[in-house]
């Protein structure tokens, strides 16, 4: 056998030498073909478009790095104005309402994953510093939540050591409300995670009676819980769609929340906000000094280095189209989503499983059938089987479950983002009746649901020829001390 070619070694280690530029460049863009369309990609959140100059300004940042203050002040600078920017956005007291300067508390991060850390590490700091005063343990730390947030919170509970205390989900009912929640709360809570967009529906939780619930517990009982609002959808599009839902600082409980700027804040991934209430709602220890850039600088990330491209892509934003012009957009999207929604239900085919009040996204599960006995049918295919079909056609649309207690929900989500338009919503829907119209003529059973059909036919199971037993036969002949794979 003769060398390994050069891309062969590509997959098990560094090659042995170099190649031209151009060769490299084609070699990965190749690689890439196969790559979904990200207009098509409808499963995710994140920013999927900006204009050529959003982009020149990305293209011309590429190698600053943003804490390095002393060499690139005007990083710095942007970035605090967009602190500040969500700040006011947010109701913060820390910035006044009569224009006079204000001292926001809030950095930017590498997505929400990371601005949730922060923001729930501060409960716990907070929640400590509490405890010591009052000379009480602080070994037994707590967060409640609802079941459907996203994994980064039970990372947080994994990485720093406090215990998960979940609101279970229910079909028809997919978020925590105050009063699941009263019962799991006690002295060694150090906050509520409040998920003000979910990322299976879309959903805001009703983090105005979460609020009063803090305070009925906190005045009863001396305790001092307190709310994060899990923004990373939801705080860049209430504000705009939804101005008089009190959910941000306007409510005293509220002490921090995050925002993904690369998803509703409409700029390319990754980068991502926490703002806290007022500098009193940062605990001291959370803050870290350093002086060798070559001048003193504050850090409160977990990620120290970070580019200052999508920084610099937040503040264009916040400059070219200001409030109104994020108004417009979200608007823009409410319309496509209600479009959506009215083909969907149209169809006759769909439940449609998200609210009217949410971030701009439409999930959906398939409809029993009713039979020609009157009764109502479970189709011969899922959510899963028709994602798969649509994919046929370069659309993304994710399929998947509800979280324990609810997890025989299936459905199907489509985000919708600035570059989705009614025209693409239109041959969307279509897309999915023919896919619908296939699947009704076609069967697609897997192996369990292959199985069952058989065992009530035939009460056996199904002997069978799949790919998995030729290639124990291809083994076989290779190594014959292997053991052969019988069908079954």
């Amino acid at each position: 056998m003769g060398t390994p070619s050069w891309p062969a070694c590509a997959l098990c280690g560094l090659p042995p030498v170099g190649a031209p530029a151009h060769v490299v460049y084609q070699l990965i863009k190749d690689l890439r073909k196969l790559d979904t369309t990200p207009a098509l990609n409808l499963a995710s959140f994140v920013t999927t478009w900006m204009e050529p100059e959003a982009e020149k300004l990305i293209a011309e940042s590429l190698n600053v790095n943003y804490v390095d203050t002393d060499e690139y002040p005007s990083s710095t600078e942007i970035h605090n104005r967009c602190v500040s920017m969500l700040a006011k956005l947010w109701h913060s007291p820390s910035v006044p309402d009569d224009g006079t300067p204000g001292d926001p508390v809030g950095t930017a991060c590498i997505g929400s994953s990371e601005a949730i850390m922060l923001g729930a590490l501060s409960l716990k700091k907070r929640w400590q510093e509490f405890r010591e005063k009052q000379g009480k343990g602080t070994s037994k730390p707590n967060l409640v939540m609802g079941a459907q947030v996203h994994v980064c919170w039970q990372k947080f509970c994994r990485y720093f050591d406090v215990e998960e205390r979940y609101v279970p989900v229910e079909e028809g009912r997919y978020v925590s409300t105050p009063e699941l929640m009263r019962p799991l709360i006690d002295e060694n809570t150090i906050g509520i995670a409040a998920v003000f967009g979910s990322t299976y529906n879309g959903e805001f939780e009703d983090v105005e009676a979460m609020d009063a619930l803090c305070t009925e517990l906190n005045q009863k009982n001396g305790w001092n819980v307190s709310i994060h609002v899990d923004g990373a959808s939801g705080a860049f599009v209430a504000p705009f769609l939804y101005p008089d839902l009190k959910w941000d600082f306007r409510l005293p409980n509220v002490t921090s929340i995050n925002a993904s700027g690369h998803k509703y804040g409409l700029v390319y991934p990754g980068l991502g906000w926490v703002v806290w209430r007022d500098s009193e709602h940062l605990p001291e220890p959370m803050i870290f000094y350093e002086n060798y850039l070559g001048t003193l600088e504050r850090s409160i990330t977990l990620n120290f280095s970070k580019p200052a491209t999508n920084i610099i892509a937040q503040y264009y934003q916040f400059l070219r189209l200001g409030h109104a012009g994020y108004r417009k957009i979200m608007c823009n999207l409410d319309i496509v989503r209600k479009r959506l929604i009215n083909s969907l239900t149209n169809t006759g085919h769909f439940e449609i499983l998200s609210k009217e009040e949410g971030v701009p996204v439409v999930a959906f599960r398939l409809k029993t059938v009713a039979g020609s006995d009157g009764r109502e049918h479970h189709r011969l295919y899922d959510e899963f089987a028709l994602a798969d079909r649509l994919r046929m056609r370069g659309w993304v649309l994710p399929a998947y479950s509800m979280p324990a207690n609810a997890e025989h929900v299936k459905l199907m989500r489509v985000t919708i983002r600035e570059d989705f338009s009614i025209a693409m919503t239109d041959m969307l829907v279509k897309d999915i009746e023919d896919a619908l119209a296939y699947l009704d003529t076609h069967f697609t059973f897997d192996k369990k649901q292959m199985d069952k059909v058989v065992h009530v036919a035939l009460g056996r199971r199904l002997s069978r020829i799949d790919t998995s037993i030729l290639q124990a036969k291809r083994e076989l002949q290779r190594d014959p001390t292997k053991k052969d794979v019988r069908p079954c």
